[in-house]
Parts: structure tokens; sequence; C-alpha cells
């Protein structure tokens, strides 16, 4: 690698790429966490105003309550109840993401590799220096 001089390593392009990458990545993440607060206020000025929708300058917003199921924290116990139920075929699925990996390291039957095909893609993390 060459040395380069402060002046010339802040033009470089890759330098410039990942701290525009960088900037675009907290901008996102502050981003969302506006939106949560934004949310938050939505939810509450409904319920005070007893409204289900709020209406913007072009855009309305619906907010709507639901029940949502918490599960147990012990899963195993949880997944033998279900088993034991004869419901457990009916409601579990495929990690796709596991079984993925079991098949980029030949880990399955090669039946199973027949079936799909892989392709290359890029992942961008960023850490600090």
């Amino acid at each position: 690698l060459e040395q380069k001089s402060e002046e010339e390593f802040k033009e470089d392009d890759g330098l410039r790429l990942v701290d525009e990458y960088s900037r675009l990545e907290k901008a996102k993440k502050d981003s969302e966490l506006g939106m949560e607060r934004i949310r938050a206020k939505l939810i509450e000025f409904s319920k005070q105003k007893g409204i289900n929708v709020v209406w913007g300058t072009d855009k309305k917003a619906s907010i709507r309550e639901y029940y949502k199921v918490i599960f147990p924290p012990d899963k195993d116990n949880f997944i033998k109840l279900i088993k034991d139920k004869g419901i457990y075929e009916d409601v579990s699925s495929v990690n796709y993401l596991k079984l993925g990996a079991k098949i980029l390291k030949n880990q399955v039957p090669e039946e199973v590799i027949k079936e799909v095909k892989t392709e290359k893609s890029n992942r961008v993390t960023l850490s600090k220096r």
C-alpha cells in the first residue's frame, strides 16, 4: 500500500463512500427512533380523543388496537406441549436461515442441495476503525 498524505486520504473515493454510508445509516437509525416516538404520541392522541383515524395534510394514520400473543420464555416445554397435543406440524415452519447455512456447508443430503441454487451476494457492515 502506498503512503498517502492526509489530504490525499480524505479525497479518496472509498473513504467518502464509507463516510456517506455511515452518515446515512445514522440518519436511518435516528429517523426510526423519531418515528417510534411519533407513533407512541399518535397512539396516545387517538386514545385521548377516542378516535382511530388521525388526519394529516395529505395522509391519514389509522390506529388499531389488537391482541398479540406472548409466548412463554421456556420454549422447550412449550414446543413439547404443542407436539404432545398434535399441532406442532401444523404450525411449525422451516428456518430458512439455518437451512441455507447447512446447504452452503454441504451438511444436508445431496437431493436437497440439487433443488436449490446459490448465487453471490454482498453485505456491507460498518465498524470502528
